[in-house]
């Protein structure tokens, strides 16, 4: 045995009883590969202790296959298509990157609406070190973010690396894509991932995306050796550029109907998801975007395709484009400044914002993520002003204003954020610090 049996069982358990919460009664059908035959077979042992009727079916075959081939068929022969949907809780154990891509298949849709629970099982089982409060950490991180983005509309992410792309997730509700699994939710991997996904409007997404995590559906044991540059335009990634790996990605979804749309936007929400397998795609810090097929996985996706394929953004910055608040100020012509006032390590990192157009959210606001100047016992101010005249777009930029120490606690959100927006007519001070006055006679644009 590669890993000690108690501590196989014990990992086992976590995945019955935490992740899946298997019952006295229930039917279980776990998947499999001859890889991990012997984990399926444990948590089948485990299943049989509490008194479920577990079932293991190998599909080496498909796995082999799926892996060689990319376009080879992803959807499970019929007995097991059937096996799933009468199934109270489907475990998958098999490679993690073929699992991934199973996920988009209508069987897996099916299991879903008959109120089943569905999860796949990442590699390591019987060394994962982790505990339920691990999991229920990364859970609560994912609940948070979704709160955050409650209401939000667009997207924008940057990296060091040159990702800069805006993608809308309006009318579309937020997948919770947690260890723990209820009845009906997606599936999604356990017990070490955690995220948070969309089904990203099919016609919006524009910019640039570079993936340099994993990228799966081209044959890679882990993380690209050299970055792929997407360029997005109109929800549809019309360039593929970088070496080997990105002529892998092109010939890949070269003439599959609909794989060139993004199709999934989603971030990580995990501090134990490990870096170099697809688990990487739930770790805190990355997003990740899917090209093609979002119909059958998440809430509100209208693209179908055979494909779905995931590229990884290592060290992301998500910045909310804050077309809320920006909104919201626009509506408002009394309003003079807004001040968005957080701290912690959490709230800016120190960084500060290039200046953009405030009408045009594809290039809303940046947040160019450098070292962390805040302290847990820091905070600081930011003032939204204009550099535009009245006959123009607006110009608006953030300057950082103060910083001074607080008593308060930093806040717990896992973004870059505000802790809190302010926004009030113009104030000689704004949290006891003076404003210095514009000049009564300069033209105001009509945001000021």
């Amino acid at each position: 045995m590669a890993v000690a049996e108690d501590t196989l069982l014990k990992d086992a358990a976590l995945v019955v009883d935490v992740c899946m919460s298997v019952e006295e009664g229930d039917v279980v059908t776990i998947i499999c590969d001859d890889e991990h035959a012997e984990q399926a077979h444990a948590v089948a042992d485990v299943c049989v202790e509490r008194g479920a009727w577990p079932v293991v079916m190998n599909n080496e075959t498909q796995v082999r296959r799926g892996r060689a081939d990319v376009r080879f068929p992803m959807a499970p022969p019929s007995n097991l298509h059937r096996a799933m949907v009468g199934s109270d809780e489907v475990i998958i154990i098999t490679n993690l990157e073929w699992a991934n891509r199973f996920a988009h298949v209508s069987a897996v849709k099916e299991t879903c609406a008959a109120n089943g629970k569905i999860a796949s099982v990442e590699g390591g089982m019987g060394a994962w070190g982790l505990t339920v409060e691990d999991i229920h950490r990364a859970t609560q991180r994912a609940k948070d973010a979704i709160a955050a983005l409650e209401g939000k509309t667009r997207v924008h992410v940057t990296t060091a690396l040159g990702t800069d792309f805006t993608v809308s997730i309006e009318g579309r509700p937020a997948l919770e894509v947690t260890p723990i699994k209820k009845r009906g939710q997606m599936m999604g991997p356990v017990p070490l991932w955690a995220e948070v996904a969309f089904a990203a409007v099919e016609d919006y997404t524009r910019g640039v995306a570079v993936v340099d995590g994993v990228m799966l559906g081209i044959g890679l044991p882990g993380q690209v050796q050299e970055p792929i540059r997407w360029t997005l335009e109109g929800g549809r990634c019309v360039a593929i550029e970088g070496g080997e790996e990105a002529k892998r990605l092109r010939e890949a979804i070269d003439g599959v109907e609909n794989a060139d749309v993004v199709g999934e936007f989603a971030f990580g929400t995990s501090e134990k998801a490990p870096f170099g397998t697809p688990s990487e795609k739930g770790r805190i810090g990355t997003v990740h975007l899917a090209l093609g097929d979002n119909h059958n996985a998440y809430p509100g996706g209208k693209n179908v395709s055979t494909l779905h394929l995931d590229g990884n953004i290592l060290d992301a910055t998500v910045m909310q484009a804050l077309t809320g608040w920006f909104g919201e100020a626009a509506a408002a012509p009394h309003l003079k400044a807004i001040c968005l006032e957080g701290q912690g390590a959490h709230f800016s990192f120190g960084a500060s914002v290039a200046e953009h157009d405030f009408l045009d959210f594809d290039s809303a606001v940046q947040l160019d993520r450098g070292p962390a100047l805040l302290g847990k016992s820091k905070r600081e101010t930011y003032v939204l002003e204009s550099t535009g005249d009245a006959d123009a777009a607006p110009k608006v930029r953030f300057r950082r204003f103060a910083q001074r120490q607080s008593r308060r606690p930093p806040p717990t959100s896992i973004f870059a954020a505000p802790a809190c927006v302010l926004g009030a007519a113009f104030q000689d001070s704004i949290d006891g610090h003076t404003l210095r006055k514009r000049r009564s006679d300069r033209k105001q644009s009509p945001f000021l």
